[in-house]
């Protein structure tokens, strides 16, 4: 049995927004360098999401500092190699024009030195509201309507709900 037969209230409705979660990660041995090559690599990707944002298709986005570190790996011997710097930079936004996500994702996720790290959907925040309330509605309606049958073969009448609550947060009274 799957989840959506044990919740009779479960809804899906399509997405409407998507939030992309993405970063740039830049090695070399010259800490300097790496860092102002993390930079340059910035640049483009911050230039496009203003755009984007121009044309209606993200809503919002940010892109963090610069951050590098450094570290001394391990070679197959299990002898310590030269000091490894690795610039990061990583960057979110929301999109709402799921045509201009595909081809931005179809062109970030080729470029050398960058990984898309998540995207999550989701719907906007009113519509999300209406939806809640609406499911939460046929609940309670549900759940009275099942009362209701109880009731009926008990012939104790008309169903009133006086208290609603998650489970195990009403009084013990009967």
């Amino acid at each position: 049995e799957s989840l959506a037969d044990k919740i009779q209230f479960l809804r899906s409705h399509p997405a409407e927004r998507a939030t992309v979660s993405m970063a740039a990660a830049i090695e070399g041995s010259d800490k300097a360098e790496v860092f102002a090559d993390a930079v340059a690599s910035q640049e483009p990707l911050t230039k496009q999401l203003r755009e984007l944002v121009d044309l209606d298709a993200v809503t919002t986005w940010s892109s963090a500092q610069v951050r590098v570190f450094s570290h001394r790996p391990w070679d197959h011997e299990g002898k310590r190699l030269a000091l490894v710097h690795v610039a990061r930079v990583e960057a979110v936004a929301e999109f709402v024009d799921f045509e201009r996500l595909s081809g931005f994702l179809d062109f970030w996720s080729g470029k050398e030195g960058f990984e898309i790290t998540g995207i999550s959907w989701d719907v906007t925040l009113k519509n999300r509201r209406s939806y809640e309330s609406e499911v939460r509605k046929a609940a309670v309606e549900d759940a009275i309507a099942k009362a209701q049958v109880y009731a009926n073969s008990v012939r104790r009448g008309k169903v009133v709900a006086l208290q609603l609550s998650d489970p195990g947060m009403l009084s013990n009274n009967p």
